[in-house]
């Protein structure tokens, strides 16, 4: 049985700040950058699309989030258990009939 050789980074990589879609898309670029100059094993580049990929959506959750906080904000609506009516704010009923 052969055993595979492990694909990692070097240990003096430094850590990038991902806070935004523009710090993703830079860690992106660097990454295809360093697989195209052979710089970076391909599964590693794999491992940082994907989890790239899940956290733009994370990003992209968290923006949406926020503006929908502002917005029930502004209705008078409250975030902690969505959709549910502050007390001083008027709520229509629905009746069955």
């Amino acid at each position: 049985m052969r055993s595979q050789k492990m694909a990692v980074l070097p240990p003096d990589t430094e850590a990038t700040r991902l806070q935004s879609p523009t710090d993703v898309c830079g860690l992106l670029a660097e990454t295809i950058n360093q697989v195209r100059c052979g710089l970076m094993d391909s599964r590693i580049a794999t491992t940082v699309g994907y989890l790239a990929g899940t956290l733009l959506r994370g990003l992209e959750h968290g923006q949406l989030d926020d503006r929908l906080t502002k917005i029930e904000a502004k209705l008078g609506i409250v975030d902690s258990t969505r959709r549910e009516m502050m007390p001083n704010a008027s709520a229509k009923s629905i009746s069955p009939n």
